[in-house]
């Protein structure tokens, strides 16, 4: 019994660190987006426009690193809470008969359904237009009259 609780306890725990690491992200990201940040003027070696602009001499390149490190922990973050949500499923499976069946019957059936929507596909006829080029020809033919 004290193992269960202890279990119940684990998991509200990591479920609660999550969601707070997910707020801690977010204004994190709202202070990043308040910062203002100042763009190197226009030149002609380093037009941004154009596609040539050198990140390497410019001011931003700290606030780029900073972002890709951001995204990374992110993804991180996302990786080690679907984790554990897959764990506490297993968990869960693994202590109750009845939901570990009822999950088997549920992906058989799946699986049968994704079967037959591949199998009874119809061949694509020279005749069946897509509704674009349909409304395409029908802007055409309405624009010049």
């Amino acid at each position: 019994m004290d193992l269960k609780i202890f279990n119940l306890i684990v998991e509200a725990l990591s479920s609660e660190k999550a969601m707070l690491l997910f707020r801690i992200e977010a204004v994190s990201k709202q202070l990043d987006e308040n910062k203002s940040a100042d763009f190197p003027s226009p030149s002609s070696r380093d037009d941004l426009e154009s596609g040539i602009w050198d990140i390497s001499n410019s001011k931003l390149r700290p606030l780029f690193e900073e972002k890709i490190r951001s995204g990374q922990q992110h993804i991180g973050s996302l990786v080690q809470q679907l984790d554990s949500i897959f764990c506490a499923g297993a968990v869960f499976l693994k202590r109750n008969s009845t939901a570990r069946s009822g999950s088997f019957v549920y992906l058989v059936c799946l699986h049968l359904w994704v079967m037959y929507i591949l199998m009874s596909h119809s061949p694509v006829s020279d005749e069946a237009r897509s509704g674009a080029a349909i409304s395409l020809e029908n802007i055409n033919n309405t624009g010049g009259v």
